[in-house]
């Protein structure tokens, strides 16, 4: 599929997803500020402007370009990286965002404001002069100039941001948050590699006018209404770990659930934890907040040599729904609080490769249940409950990559808490001991994960799918494998 979550070792790629108390990963905390940021400049050093190319020009252009100060923090999410001079040569596309009368003005993407909590790059002065392309016409999502097949594909990218910025505020997350932000800019990457934007043409910025539609469709609309969004997902993992009463909890915050394989809609029981393991894949259905959430329920694998029998009859069961159902993701759902000893889940994980084939790990997120417990102590001491969180992710990691057999793995990591008396924030969401509210956090993942995936599949089918030459475009939401377009 690349919490909030942040960045690893690429701009949009995406590590462990340990939260911490702004919603981002603590992890990766200090690698996130990578998009579009550079120091701010010292007291001593003058901001940093570009020399006009002649007089009449530079007098003129003091009024129609925009000081990035004050522009919308989410610019960031949609343009490259200046470069860390303050020099004119890294920066992004010439973006058109708003002035106070509500016109739109020229501004450059290289100064665009960091992610929220971070430092801002200088502004621009106001009468230096911009790039060749500020000349050129102002167009808007789509450019007349274009052909009707880039037209097409710009209006779905462009559809694809109006929805993930609709769900996620409705999930508690503003489109300039952290991991917005990111999926935002990965969608800005694979447009731009897929279909080059015109030269010597100012474009507005594209999430900011994703932003401002969503706003006005909630409004006009109201918080409730279908997104059109469906996700479906295959939940796996070992027995024992919570797989059953993680999709009940999912699925309650809608309201209501349907099951497709019992007539007693089961998903909305409450959970008997005597009542044994699950024997069968059980479908359940429900809509929360406007996105349609269809999770697939499977038997637990056992990780042991004595389960060996079990485990492939359970496996059988497990292919046959995976190419049944065609998931859009994979919910693989592990303990916090009991690793297996040894690394035991690595023959287990390697069987579901073998069954399902290695690709099912590359729409994969690893889900942690059990997360309010304490952290078990060991010879060393007890650890903080995000020592430990970090610690079990990275381990998870490690063993996913070995069972995929591909080093260059890297799945997002959420983190749940079931049980009824999970402590709850002011607004009554259930809270990880972070103080993360984990039902959003998972289903931003989720619905990202999705949106994602829709994007990739919009833009491979267009004509010249082929046009970006090989290009690769780095994952944001899923895991840190390039994916080619």
């Amino acid at each position: 599929m690349h919490s909030s979550s942040t960045p690893t070792d690429s701009a949009a790629g995406v590590a462990a997803f340990t939260p911490s108390s702004n919603g981002l990963p603590a992890a990766e905390q200090n690698k996130v500020v990578t998009l579009g940021q550079q120091p701010a400049p010292s007291k001593a050093m003058a901001t940093p402007t570009l020399p006009p190319r002649n007089a009449a020009r530079a007098s003129g252009s003091g009024s129609s370009v925009s000081k990035a100060a004050g522009s919308s923090s989410s610019d960031a999410a949609a343009t490259p990286a200046a470069s860390s001079n303050g020099s004119s040569s890294n920066r992004g596309p010439m973006l058109v965002r708003p002035n106070s009368s509500g016109k739109l003005t020229a501004g450059n993407a290289g100064a665009a404001a960091g992610p929220r909590g971070m430092p801002a790059l200088p502004a621009r002065a106001a009468g230096s002069a911009g790039p060749a392309s500020s000349s050129g016409p102002v167009v808007g999502v789509i450019d007349p100039e274009e052909s009707e097949a880039t037209q097409k594909l710009r209006a779905n990218v462009h559809s694809i941001r109006v929805r993930l910025i609709r769900a996620a505020s409705r999930l508690g997350y503003a489109h300039d948050n952290g991991l917005v932000k990111q999926v935002l800019y990965r969608l800005y990457l694979a447009e731009k590699l897929k279909e080059p934007f015109r030269k010597g043409a100012r474009r507005p910025d594209a999430a900011w006018l994703a932003a401002k539609e969503a706003a006005q469709l909630e409004k006009a609309e109201g918080p409730h209404t279908s997104l059109s969004l469906n996700v479906k997902i295959l939940v796996i993992g070992l027995r024992g770990t919570g797989k059953t009463q993680l999709i009940r909890s999912l699925l309650a915050m809608g309201g209501s659930s349907s099951s497709s394989s019992s007539s007693s809609s089961a998903a909305s029981l409450p959970l008997d934890a005597f009542a044994g393991a699950t024997k069968r894949v059980e479908v359940s259905q429900g809509q929360v907040l406007g996105i349609t959430l269809t999770l697939i329920d499977t038997p637990g694998l056992t990780a042991s040599a004595a389960g060996a029998a079990a485990n492939a009859a359970v496996l059988r069961k497990l292919r046959k729904a995976f190419q049944q159902h065609e998931p859009d993701l994979v919910l693989y759902v592990d303990r916090f609080d009991q690793p297996s000893r040894a690394g035991g889940e690595v023959p287990v994980l390697q069987a579901v490769t073998n069954a399902c084939g290695p690709h099912i790990w590359l729409n994969t997120i690893v889900a942690l249940t059990h997360a309010g417990a304490m952290p078990p102590a060991s010879g060393q001491g007890s650890l903080s409950w995000d020592a430990y969180s970090q610690q079990r992710s990275q381990l998870l990691q490690l063993i996913i990559r070995s069972a995929s057999g591909d080093a260059r793995l890297m799945n997002p990591i959420a983190f749940a808490e079931s049980h009824p008396g999970c402590r709850r924030n002011a607004q009554g969401q259930a809270v990880i001991p972070s103080g993360m509210a984990w039902q959003q956090h998972m289903l931003v993942l989720v619905m990202s994960a999705k949106l994602l995936a829709d994007a990739e599949a919009a833009l491979q089918m267009t004509p010249d799918a082929a046009g970006a030459g090989g290009q690769t475009i780095p994952d944001t939401c899923c895991n840190t494998k390039k994916s080619t377009v």
